[in-house]
């Protein structure tokens, strides 16, 4: 039996991808999860370097997901839509089950209602002062929370603007992204992509003061991420849109304003039910993505750069290009951290993981010819270190503070424990004194006889000499 495929078949039919979901219930429960997780397809050639995984439904979700997000500096809690596109849904809360590399493997307990989230679809995010942004279809609204609230503290309308009904993907522009902190949404079904202006209300909330339609996109979008830059086998900037209509996850390039470009759209992933939010985990750059019926699951794709912030062990590792390791452990900054009494790690003192700010008293070695010192509001503060010699025919020469304390041989013929130095070896015996007298296998014993090379010299002057003689000898009358 096939999958189903939910339907949303316009704008004004509020009810029917729930009704549709109610009378496909019999062929889910039919469906394996097996089944699920070999429909999922990586495209070529992103399938070389990207692994999707299904990590399943969450324990006590309502069906029908909607959009999914992280508080922000809280990676432990993940909130999720459930009953989406009803006046019944709500946003829910579930701890993650994170694996020693910190990639999200499973949940555990139960999902609780968190915040208040009647219509919520693809797009959930959080923007300035941790307010969050929930996109409400059929609605076309934008309802905002603020950071210790629970219910919607304002309602924008957004057809007054122009907006096409109704917005199901929202998301700010990051960091490594033009165009960053720009607010972007897509409505389903027929596509157009806006950027909606906003400004603060003076009540913590924010007025959305003008929508621009940028293009159109296919596939009836839901949520997107921007993919973290560096990523592999994503050349430029990109991209992930969750297609709802054409259950898919496709990949379009970004221009300079932060925008899709239509005719560069390709395939990501295949085989889905009902693509819905979309999601960069802060911690790992794995692409999260939730769906709209297929038995309402979450999918976890890894393989992607690693977002400012997460963790690495090298600058490939980080869609910055800057890792910053101490004692083992790094950490990816926003940018190149200014010697070893800068850290963007929030256990090394930063205000925040990612962010590069000046250490104070934290042990340091600004080099290899400095002794471990003390960070003073960035500067490493230590005594030079004291440089000693190898062995006792060895004598200091100085420091390289790139490779440490450097020496040269003693003089041959210097004193040493077990005789003298030789080619700075001590050498059993007496050598020849001062530079150039003496080398190796040049012991002279302790007669004073001389070495054997000696010997043999005076031994072949005598021969000489003596057969002179006896020349001499023989030519006398």
């Amino acid at each position: 039996m096939g999958e189903w495929a939910p339907m949303r078949t316009d704008l004004t039919t509020t009810i029917a991808r729930p009704l549709a979901l109610t009378l496909a219930v019999v062929a889910l429960l039919s469906v394996s999860s097996m089944a699920r997780a070999q429909a999922l397809t990586i495209a070529a050639p992103y399938n070389d370097r990207y692994t999707p995984t299904d990590i399943g439904s969450v324990p006590g979700l309502p069906d029908r997901y909607g959009g999914l997000t992280f508080r922000p500096k809280d990676t432990d809690v993940l909130l999720i839509g459930g009953t989406a596109n009803e006046a019944g849904g709500e946003i829910y809360a579930i701890s993650v089950v994170r694996d020693a590399a910190s990639h999200i493997i499973g949940f555990t307990g139960t999902a609780t209602i968190a915040v208040e989230g009647a219509f919520n679809d693809g797009g959930i995010t959080f923007g300035p002062e941790e307010v969050m942004f929930l996109a409400r279809w059929p609605n076309n609204e934008l309802a905002q929370i603020k950071k210790d609230s629970v219910v919607v503290d304002k309602l924008v309308d957004l057809t007054p603007l122009g907006v096409v009904s109704s917005p199901g993907g929202l998301a700010f522009v990051p960091s490594d992204h033009p165009r960053a902190g720009a607010l972007k949404t897509a409505s389903w079904p027929t596509g157009e992509w806006y950027e909606l202006a906003y400004e603060a209300d003076g009540t913590g909330t924010f007025t959305i003061t003008a929508a621009t339609q940028a293009t159109t996109l296919e596939g009836g979008p839901e949520g997107f991420i921007y993919v973290p830059q560096n990523s592999p086998l994503f050349a430029t900037r990109s991209m992930l849109v969750s297609e709802f209509s054409a259950n898919e996850v496709s990949v379009y390039q970004v221009d300079d304003d932060g925008d899709p470009i239509p005719g560069t759209r390709e395939l990501f992933i295949s085989g889905l039910t009902g693509a819905e939010g979309a999601l960069t985990d802060p911690l790992t750059g794995d692409f999260l993505f939730s769906t709209f019926g297929g038995g309402s699951r979450v999918i976890v794709v890894r393989g992607f750069a690693t977002p400012t912030g997460g963790p690495c062990q090298a600058d490939d590792d980080c869609s910055s290009g800057f890792c910053a390791v101490r004692g083992g452990n790094g950490v990816c900054c926003a940018s190149r951290c200014d010697g070893v009494c800068e850290s963007c790690a929030l256990a090394d003192g930063a205000p925040e993981d990612g962010t590069c700010t000046p250490l104070d008293a934290v042990p340091c070695t600004e080099d290899a010819c400095s002794a471990t010192g003390t960070c003073s509001a960035g500067a490493c503060v230590a005594e030079p270190r004291d440089c000693v010699a190898s062995n006792e025919c060895m004598r200091p020469t100085g420091c390289d503070p790139s490779t440490g304390c450097t020496e040269e041989p003693a003089a041959n013929g210097t004193a040493c424990s077990g005789g003298q130095c030789l080619a700075g070896v001590c050498q059993a015996g007496n050598v020849g004194e001062g530079e150039g007298e003496g080398e190796p296998g040049d012991v002279r014993p302790a007669c004073g006889c001389g070495s054997s090379r000696d010997s043999m010299a005076l031994g072949a002057l005598a021969l000489v000499f003596g057969g002179r003689r006896r020349l001499r000898r023989r030519k006398m009358p």
